[in-house]
């Protein structure tokens, strides 16, 4: 259900969480309500107009002043839209954690205690950024993690995204592509950069983080490279799936490490983390193939 943005932050002010000031404001995803709406340079009816969005767009609301909400686009520039226009979708955005063994504390500090240690490919709910720290709620705890090991990327362009990883870091540089694209939505048949199937991301992202060409095709993947026992895998090794059941791969993933694999979920909607060692995929697990050594 939407919520209206001005509703939101009227509750955090009057709770004396926020206030007219762009620090530390919530990351919200939100949804224009209008037939057309100008995006400005400045919070300002007479400042430049940089871009227009439409009625259901989805934008990423970074911060508020007044009547007027900062946003970043999907090109990753950034502008102002009139809140009387737009409303909440979801509060906070989709993170991940990007190293193992990461600290999560109960307050924004090192000295701070440890309330869990999270693995590589974590997700989290990333709420808003404070100094050098993200608070985040993760397994229902709001807790705080410092920023470099996490990545958002919502909060970056696609341009950052991809050059995180340059080619010739191996199977761990394919995986740490692949995790950059979390949250990416799911569409039958697309290939990137910004929606994929499960062969179209799997392609994109060999191709992008190893320059290796891989057919738009689960099956056809499944065919290539050398064969690699489950005990063996390594990040970047590609696994495969009969999620229908029938014993034919129809789905294909990522390893990731940690017994995890990034893959576009169709059930799910976009790409995601999952378990390869329990549960639906452990269940229709068919093998791995490595193509990049």
């Amino acid at each position: 259900m939407i919520k209206k943005v001005g509703a939101f932050f009227a509750i955090l002010i009057a709770l004396g969480l926020g206030s007219s000031s762009v620090f530390a404001q919530p990351f919200s995803i939100g949804k224009v309500q209008a037939t057309s709406l100008n995006v400005r340079k400045e919070a300002s009816t007479t400042s430049t107009i940089i871009s227009k969005l439409y009625n259901e767009n989805e934008v990423l609301i970074i911060s508020n002043v007044q009547d007027w909400y900062k946003i970043r686009l999907t090109d990753g520039n950034e502008g102002w839209i009139s809140s009387a226009y737009a409303g909440i979708v979801k509060e906070g955005i989709d993170g991940y954690v990007n190293a193992d063994s990461v600290n999560l504390r109960q307050e924004a500090s090192t000295q701070s205690s440890v309330v869990a240690k999270l693995s590589k490919g974590a997700q989290l709910n990333v709420i808003e950024k404070t100094g050098d720290w993200y608070r985040v709620t993760y397994d229902g705890k709001t807790a705080y993690i410092y920023s470099i090991y996490a990545n958002v990327p919502m909060l970056s362009t696609q341009t950052q995204q991809t050059a995180v990883v340059s080619r010739g870091e191996g199977r761990s540089g394919i995986s740490n592509y692949a995790l950059n694209l979390l949250g990416s939505k799911y569409v039958w048949g697309a290939m990137g950069p910004s929606t994929f199937d499960c062969s179209g991301f799997t392609r994109y992202v060999y191709k992008g983080a190893a320059g290796t060409e891989l057919p738009h095709n689960s099956t056809a993947q499944s065919k290539l490279g050398t064969t690699v026992e489950k005990s063996s895998l390594a990040a970047g090794d590609l696994v495969f799936f009969t999620t229908d059941r029938s014993g034919n791969v129809n789905h294909t993933g990522i390893y990731a490490g940690n017994g995890k694999f990034v893959h576009a979920s169709s059930a799910q909607g976009k790409v995601i983390v999952s378990d390869l060692n329990s549960g639906f995929y452990s269940e229709t697990y068919k093998w791995a193939k490595r193509i990049v050594n």
